[in-house]
């Protein structure tokens, strides 16, 4: 599970930096950034906070799979589906998640 060992930790960092250091105005740079999610300051605060609490949970996740990884003996390319697989959902998963949980703040 090679990916999720430098991805998780890596999504686990980001997500209490943004969680400790949120950006306080919209902004193009840094920050959870979408058109909804920019539409408003209220959308803007609560898409910082749910996009970082559900980050580090996908953070913490990856990094288990990646120890997992290390348990289990598996072929390359098995490894490198699975990894994927939960790289990319996480990362679906986030959005999806952020947006539905934004959508009627106005």
């Amino acid at each position: 599970m090679f990916p999720l060992i430098l991805v998780g930790p890596l999504f686990v960092v980001i997500s209490l930096l943004t969680l400790l250091f949120p950006p306080k105005k919209i902004n193009g740079l840094y920050g959870y950034r979408t058109k909804r999610s920019m539409s408003n300051q209220k959308a803007w605060d609560a898409a910082q906070k749910i996009s970082s609490q559900v980050m580090l949970l996908e953070g913490v996740i990856m990094s288990l799979f990646a120890g997992l990884g290390f348990l289990f003996s598996l072929t390359e390319g098995l490894e490198v589906g699975l990894s994927l697989t939960v790289l990319v959902s996480g990362i679906v998963f986030l959005f999806v998640y952020t947006e539905k949980k934004i959508e009627d703040l106005k």
